[in-house]
């Protein structure tokens, strides 16, 4: 039962990060512009990846849902069957308001909004499989052979782009990689910078970030660009302190957070500048995500503010799946940006319960875990840097991906180097290794 969740788990990976690799391939082949304005349909041997995944998420919920039952008989521990029980309070809440709000239910925002909870289910339920050395070095491989296929068909539409128009900056171009849909591959990018950053077991780290932050760029994803920058960049202030003595190791933190309060502000200015896409903040303000938010409050009544409208509403998948069947869909809009979209959804008390939750996660781990605290504070960073971006519960790849890389600072040995005196005032010892249970 194990080894068929750690297989199903390795395959879930390869295909949330390749569901248009055939198109890709074709692409390729046939001298198609792989920028999706000028894409050209068609498919590699006919194949077609593109609901590979929710297949395979399905299996291992079942599989998941069968080995927990199995365990119980052996070893009870109701807490096994807790995921599930939320789930199902969830879906009955969000369907429930849905019902009372609109006077109707929509199956297609139901699936929608299930297909999201599932989802979060499934990036928990897998981690417990992490823990083996074995399965985690094949999940590296795989990811580091993921990172590569991603970043050669980028560079392959790049070069047919070229072909066609000539030398034009690679930021400004939104290639869509092995994906169906702009930014999704620049996701891709930030997700796999975060485990690399996390991981203490990959090798040739320099040359995979490089290669995470070169995806981004041909993506022309301004928040995982900005992610993978601010990684990269506490990576090298990582190998600083690794370096210092514990009396400099203050001072370096005052250096970063000096640097960081401005350099911020230049960075997004040149993010902006190179994607060719005009100012982020200013996108954010004029009929972005922060219009959104504010047009959430004014426009909705105060029972819809509390409770939400329901599960699925305003979601790309509802949007997308119902303007390809009839073409219209008047009565809501995509939702950006992960709090707009459960303020919609769920309403503010469920939104509230659920951050207060979050938090008190974090602060556990940042007591426990006190040699990764520079490791989770970025985490977070990039992690609220995406949620105010997109809905990060309906990104396969970015989702899975972080969720792994936070439980890595569970389950992954820290250096002695970065600690301080402070932390482990006896048993710290020079060249020591601290491993974390």
């Amino acid at each position: 039962m194990v080894k068929a969740i750690r297989f199903f788990s390795l395959l879930f990976l390869i295909f949330i990060v390749i569901p248009f690799l055939p198109q890709a391939v074709y692409n390729i082949m046939n001298h198609g512009l792989a920028h999706i304005k000028f894409y050209e349909q068609g498919s590699f041997l006919n194949l077609n990846f593109r609901f590979v995944k929710d297949v395979i998420m399905i299996v291992l919920l079942g599989l998941f849902l069968l080995h927990d039952l199995i365990m119980i008989k052996t070893e009870p521990n109701r807490w096994r069957l807790i995921p599930y029980y939320l789930l199902a309070a969830l879906t009955a809440y969000g369907v429930c308001v849905m019902n009372f709000q609109e006077q109707n239910v929509s199956m297609v925002q139901v699936v929608a909004g299930i297909r999201s909870l599932l989802l979060v289910l499934l990036c928990y339920k897998v981690l417990r499989y992490l823990q083996e050395p074995k399965f985690r070095q094949k999940f590296n491989i795989t990811l580091a052979v993921l990172i590569v296929v991603e970043f050669v068909v980028l560079l392959l539409q790049y070069i047919t782009f070229f072909q066609v128009y000539g030398l034009t900056n690679p930021f400004s171009l939104r290639l869509i990689g092995t994906y169906g849909s702009f930014s999704t591959a620049g996701y891709f990018g930030l997700g796999a910078s975060c485990y690399i950053f996390m991981s203490r077991s990959f090798r040739f780290t320099p040359v995979l970030q490089v290669l995470c932050f070169a995806i981004c760029m041909f993506s022309g994803t301004r928040s995982a660009l900005l992610g993978v920058t601010i990684i990269m960049a506490i990576t090298l202030f990582r190998k600083l302190l690794e370096s210092s003595t514990t009396s400099h190791k203050r001072d370096l933190y005052m250096i970063l957070l000096s640097l960081g309060s401005v350099g911020s502000y230049f960075l997004i200015q040149f993010m902006s500048m190179i994607s060719e896409r005009g100012s982020i903040v200013g996108a954010q303000v004029e009929g972005g995500r922060i219009e959104i938010f504010l047009r959430v409050f004014k426009e909705n009544t105060l029972a819809e503010l509390i409770f939400g409208k329901g599960m699925g509403f305003g979601t790309n998948a509802v949007v997308n799946t119902i303007k390809e069947t009839s073409g219209t869909y008047d009565r809501s809009q995509i939702m950006d940006g992960t709090l707009n979209s459960l303020l919609v959804q769920y309403g503010l008390i469920l939104v509230a319960l659920l951050c207060l939750y979050l938090l008190h996660v974090y602060v556990v781990h940042f007591k426990t875990y006190n040699t990764r605290r520079l490791e989770m504070v970025t985490l977070v960073l990039v992690c609220l840097l995406m949620c105010s971006a997109i809905n990060i519960f309906e990104q396969f790849t970015f989702l899975f991906l972080f969720f792994v890389s936070f439980y890595l600072v569970r389950i992954d040995p820290q250096p002695a180097s970065i600690e301080t005196a402070e932390d482990h005032p006896v048993h710290v010892q020079s060249g020591s290794r601290v491993v974390t249970t």
